[in-house]
């Protein structure tokens, strides 16, 4: 059986820690992702519903490497009935990911086959945004597992291949 846990100690700790540290500035220092190319990890992928009744799969990111390794960046895949280009992106995605077979959004499996894969992706700024409210795309560009297969010998230099569809702000339905 475990011990009580002893919150008087636990305290003089905490005091001791916060003792003079503003953890406001702290946060701030943290900030924001930059725009541009990122090694992730799908940490969580999952169906929602938007208030609008609009089913979209949220994508949760964990940066791998580099200077912003584990922070989390985060995408939606709406998919609005009757608009194709939703669909068309969210296809093209999946098969960068798992490769061409059929694909199926009911296949009780599809979340856990995208869950934990590592990924190629691009995050960019919208422009067109009101002041103080920014927005984000991510453009998945590639899959470690489904890289090609290399020709000649590797470098930590080498680039990546840019294997994924391109889109433009004016492909989103929203």
């Amino acid at each position: 059986m475990s011990s009580p846990i002893d919150i008087d100690e636990l305290a003089v700790e905490f005091d001791s820690f916060t003792q003079g540290k503003d953890f406001s500035t702290e946060k701030k220092a943290y900030g924001k992702v930059p725009d541009g190319n990122y090694n992730v990890i799908v940490d969580k992928v999952y169906w929602k519903e938007a208030r609008t009744g609009t089913p979209f799969l949220s994508w949760q990111l964990r940066i791998i490497d580099g200077e912003f390794n584990s922070r989390v960046l985060f995408k939606d895949s709406y998919l609005k009935k009757g608009n194709e280009v939703g669909f068309r992106i969210l296809a093209e995605e999946l098969e960068i990911i798992l490769g061409k077979h059929n694909l199926k959004l009911n296949d009780q499996a599809l979340l856990s086959q995208l869950s934990q894969k590592e990924l190629f992706i691009k995050k960019q700024t919208r422009t067109d945004n009101e002041p103080g409210k920014d927005h984000y795309r991510i453009y998945i560009n590639g899959c470690a597992d489904n890289l090609p297969e290399p020709h000649g010998e590797a470098t930590a230099s080498s680039p990546l291949p840019d294997a994924g569809p391109t889109f433009s702000d004016d492909d989103i339905p929203f």
